[in-house]
């Protein structure tokens, strides 16, 4: 009986011999993706440390540093006892740091084809893009059809993600099909009026079911609700885009009360009418003429308005009062966030100063980063502190400054409550 063998030039330790050295000249060359190809393939056929070695750098020349880290934990199981287990060791734990240490690379347009500091280490993929990079200055390259390339430096911080963005150019004599803004959104009216009732919106008859439940453009839509043998209810309510403005009008029989009827936000609200204190959406009987409403609120801004009210009519104001000291809030959680990467950067440039050494020019250079970072932190954190403060003292204060927007109430010729509502 024959028995068949592998010939001896395919045996697996022959295959890793020969993929590894094709993989060593490829990585010569400086064609990185040729050289991982050829690499895992020799760690396929029979694991050595010193492939392993290999791919781990190969992976890190072209960025892809979670695969060198399995790389370099390949060296450690292929050779437990390596005289470079230590150095690989506390390469690995760098490996955790600098595989967060990414840039953001956006384009306008997307979809762009990504390069890092060279082209011949080939594309590495497409905008929008997290990129990983190892810490210091590079050069990003992009391609897209149509446009001119676009280049920009960035410098990578360690262990942080440092946003790129490029504006592409259209070449000469290409059209750029621009895209047309989106619609703006509807509103959603909802008004709650009785069975029985008509219904007119902006002039036009609407059914009482049409009405709970209608999309309208944004804007100021006067909405009118009519009852035989109650007086007519009028209003005048601005629709804000993909917003829901819930109605419920009010009929009272025959000629109804002359009065104001006051709805605020915040419902905390603090309401006087000619100086005497009402609740929140309570009628107040008023007999006719000019009638002074306020409304005012700890942290908001205050609201004032004469209403002109006649015989027979109830007028009916809403007011959302503005919030006070949100710019100062945005402003002071901007600079705490960028006192914090500040300390970052001043964190990374001691750490990197300690590694040069003492007076030369690169601990010069790390020195004078860890310096301006702590600079810019200790002033942004000082923004941060005084906005914060003041914002606080602000929203606690109720203050006398006038509205943004006004909010009037003004009678209809066929009688009834027109309602002006607007935004604070």
């Amino acid at each position: 009986m024959a028995v068949l063998s592998q010939p001896a030039w395919a045996s697996p330790e022959r295959d890793a011999a020969s993929h590894y050295d094709k993989g060593k000249r490829a990585f010569d060359d400086g064609d990185f993706t040729k050289a991982i190809d050829e690499l895992k393939a020799s760690v396929a056929a029979k694991p050595t440390a010193k492939a392993y070695l290999l791919l781990g750098n190969a992976y890190t020349k072209v960025g892809q540093l979670d695969e060198a880290k399995k790389a370099f934990e390949g060296l450690l199981k292929a050779d437990p006892n390596s005289p470079k287990k230590k150095l690989v060791e506390n390469l690995i734990r760098e490996m955790d740091v600098l595989a967060k240490t990414k840039l953001m690379v956006t384009s306008t347009p997307p979809g762009a084809t990504v390069f890092l500091d060279l082209r011949a280490d080939g594309p590495r993929g497409k905008t929008p893009l997290e990129l990983p990079a190892t810490p210091g200055l590079h050069r990003v390259m992009l391609d897209l059809e149509g446009y001119e390339p676009g280049v920009a430096n960035a410098t990578a911080v360690e262990g942080s993600q440092v946003p790129v963005a490029i504006a592409l150019k259209p070449k000469a004599g290409t059209v750029v099909e621009e895209k047309k803004p989106e619609p703006p959104k509807k509103g959603l009216l909802a008004l709650k009026a009785p069975q029985g009732a008509s219904v007119a919106v902006d002039g036009r008859d609407v059914s009482v079911e049409a009405a709970a439940k209608m999309e309208l453009e944004p804007g100021e839509h006067v909405v009118e609700v009519k009852k035989e043998g109650m007086a007519p209810w009028h209003v005048s309510a601005v629709i804000k885009a993909g917003e829901k403005l819930d109605l419920q009008p009010r009929l009272d029989v025959g000629g109804g009360t002359t009065g104001v009827e006051v709805f605020a936000e915040p419902a905390r609200a603090t309401i006087r009418v000619d100086g005497n204190p009402v609740r929140n959406a309570e009628t107040v009987p008023l007999p006719p003429g000019d009638h002074t409403v306020a409304i005012r609120a700890i942290g908001h801004f205050p609201v004032e308005r004469q209403l002109h009210i006649v015989a027979g009519e109830r007028a009916h104001l809403e007011a959302r009062l503005e919030p006070r000291g949100r710019a100062l809030l945005y402003v002071g959680l901007g600079a705490a966030a960028l006192a914090v990467a500040a300390e970052a950067v001043a964190l990374t440039g001691r750490a990197k100063a300690g590694d040069q050494l003492a007076g030369s020019s690169s601990w010069s250079d790390w020195h004078n980063v860890e310096l301006g970072g702590q600079i810019a932190a200790g002033t942004l954190g000082a923004v941060a502190i005084g906005t914060l403060v003041g914002f606080i003292v602000t929203i606690r204060s109720g203050g006398d400054e006038a509205p943004r927007t006004r909010v009037t109430a003004t009678p209809l010729p066929s009688g009834g409550a027109l309602v002006l509502t607007r935004s604070f």
